[in-house]
């Protein structure tokens, strides 16, 4: 019929093509979100929840003030293991604890140090915001080394909300950084994380993996603005 072209003919002698499959972007962040998925826990107990980091085959990090006044304390896992966890080792001035599992997982965290960070770089965070578990976000550095009480914490713009205390603080490989602490009350884009290097000097013998941490005190020094923070922190696990 004249006028019409139709997409279904084709010449016998035309040889036919397939088109090349097409490949998956390269993207840094799905593989920092693999990573954490891997190596964040939920921590529960009673009706309060937060966040926490698995270091070693038994064991899984977090904010003391997370598991705080809890009759009994529940970790689950990406993986959908879950079970029954006790405190064995806490640090009240560096709201650390550290928890101790029943029974072992496959996985734990690869850590780098805080020193090898600079403002301006982008870092990544996962956690229990609101209860909705295994949540995924990203940020900036926006200051190291802000002091309070005599800890130097990395300021970040991730955002940060109750259940997220506890959780790991990545940076573009996957490596954890820090553990989310805490965030200015009646702020927005204030939020703080202790350097992985604290936990790992004070709980050593709980990692698998080994962090130089000779660096650290050198740049605790550079880093130490010692001023006085505006406002009171945040540090109230989600309920």
């Amino acid at each position: 019929m004249r006028g019409v072209e139709t997409m279904s003919a084709v010449s016998p002698a035309t040889p036919i093509t397939p088109a090349p499959a097409a490949s998956a972007p390269s993207s840094p962040g799905r593989k920092v979100a693999a990573s954490a998925l891997s190596i964040t826990a939920v921590v529960r107990g009673d009706r309060a929840y937060g966040a926490g980091i698995v270091i070693g085959p038994r064991h899984v990090l977090t904010c003391q003030h997370v598991i705080d006044g809890l009759s009994s304390i529940r970790v689950t896992l990406a993986s959908g293991k879950t079970g029954p966890a006790r405190v064995v080792e806490s640090d009240t001035k560096l709201d650390l604890a550290v928890l101790e599992l029943n029974e072992p997982v496959a996985t734990s965290a690869e850590l780098a140090s805080a020193t090898a960070l600079e403002m301006g770089d982008r870092v990544y965070g996962m956690g229990v915001p609101k209860n909705l578990t295994f949540s995924f976000n990203s940020g900036l550095v926006s200051y190291l080394g802000r002091s309070y009480d005599d800890v130097a914490f990395l300021q970040t713009d991730m955002p940060t909300n109750p259940g997220n205390s506890g959780g790991p603080v990545l940076d573009d490989q996957g490596r954890v950084v820090g553990i989310a602490s805490f965030i200015l009350r009646e702020t927005q884009g204030l939020a703080f994380a202790l350097p992985i290097d604290y936990a790992y000097r004070r709980f050593r013998d709980y990692f698998a993996a080994e962090l130089d941490v000779r660096a650290f005190d050198g740049w605790l020094g550079a880093h130490d603005e010692k001023t006085a923070r505006p406002s009171a922190p945040e540090r109230t696990p989600g309920r």
